[in-house]
């Protein structure tokens, strides 16, 4: 008996391993799942410039990492006695405009040369609806609470958004020719809009994604929404506030998501992984027993183990703290 109607996941350009590099861009989805693959040891990069909703904005974003152009200083501005980016969220705001430009410009460069030898770009769009700042005329990521009335604020259409990618997929085919890119459309909805505005929003998302992947074979499209609104479709698997997604939402498209795009070992090295993350994150009755110490030394062995058979992991961080511990003792 089917008691939900199941999505339909298209196959993957290929299986991911440990060893391929992938990076996310875009709205708060992206870095939920980003923040999986992280914590699963694959190397990834999450959201350089901070989280992004819009498409334009990510565009941006990228069409920075893949020039050799640094930041204008037009897009750097001064509000509450602090320097901001238009282009960034606020973790790269600065007391002076010199250090603002300093802290983009280097993770510019370091996202700029890790994707470079990217294998996959995950780009999950979150609203069509833009700010444009009137003064600079710049439409951008985070508007660092400036009032409202500095902004124009209106949605893109389907050309405006297929016609900048449309450019941005050939540049970044030029940059790296074995980039594959994989849009999603988050499915967390925009309530400000109202709940038909909010469909709005997101059927130009996904009109406009529809169309670059039939356009372009480097391109796919992953049905992170659809999973939600058909798959899930219940309150009880959003946050407090109705609109986000909880723990156990993220961590069913991860399990749907590594079915389909991790290979089997790869799925494998995840579940050891995560055994060991755990483990580390456990907290003992009796810190200095003799029970624990030994499971401090087998948690230990298994993370070197797990490195030598795989020299792309990296538990630098979990050996650190697991020595400490066994310091104490």
């Amino acid at each position: 008996m089917e008691l939900l109607t199941k999505v339909t996941i298209p196959e993957p350009f290929q299986r991911l391993e440990h060893h391929h590099p992938v990076m996310f861009m875009g709205s708060c989805f992206a870095t939920s799942v980003g923040e999986r693959f992280v914590k699963s040891k694959f190397p990834a990069v999450v959201n350089p410039f901070g989280v992004i909703y819009n498409p334009y904005s990510v565009a941006s974003a990228l069409g920075f990492m893949i020039s050799d152009d640094p930041l204008p200083e037009s897009a750097i501005i001064e509000h509450d006695g602090m320097w901001h980016s238009f282009y960034h969220h606020s973790i790269f705001s600065a007391e002076t405009k010199e250090a603002c430009l300093q802290k983009t410009e280097e993770e510019r460069l370091r996202a700029s040369e890790f994707l470079k030898s990217a294998e996959c770009l995950f780009i999950t769009f979150g609203t069509s609806w833009v700010f444009e700042h009137q003064q600079t005329g710049l439409v951008v990521s985070n508007c660092h609470k400036i009032p409202a009335s500095q902004f124009n604020r209106y949605r893109l259409n389907q050309e405006e958004i297929v016609a900048q990618y449309k450019d941005l997929l050939v540049k970044l085919n030029v940059f790296n020719p074995a980039l594959k890119v994989v849009f999603t459309v988050s499915p967390v909805r925009h309530w400000k809009d109202g709940a038909h505005g909010s469909q709005l929003s997101k059927a130009v998302l996904l009109l406009a994604v529809e169309q670059l992947c039939e356009w372009f074979d480097s391109a796919s499209y992953f049905p992170s929404y659809e999973l939600v609104m058909d798959e899930l479709r219940d309150y009880r698997f959003y946050a407090s506030d109705m609109l986000h997604m909880n723990d156990q939402t993220v961590e069913y498209i991860w399990q749907r998501f590594s079915d389909k795009w991790l290979s089997r070992d790869a799925r494998q090295v995840v579940k050891k992984v995560e055994e060991i993350v755990k483990a580390v994150e456990h907290k003992p009755f009796n810190p200095n027993s003799e029970t624990y110490i030994t499971f401090l030394e087998n948690v230990l062995q298994k993370a070197h183990d797990l490195e030598n058979h795989f020299p792309h992991l990296d538990f630098y961080a979990e050996k650190r703290i697991l020595n400490e511990r066994l310091s104490q003792v």
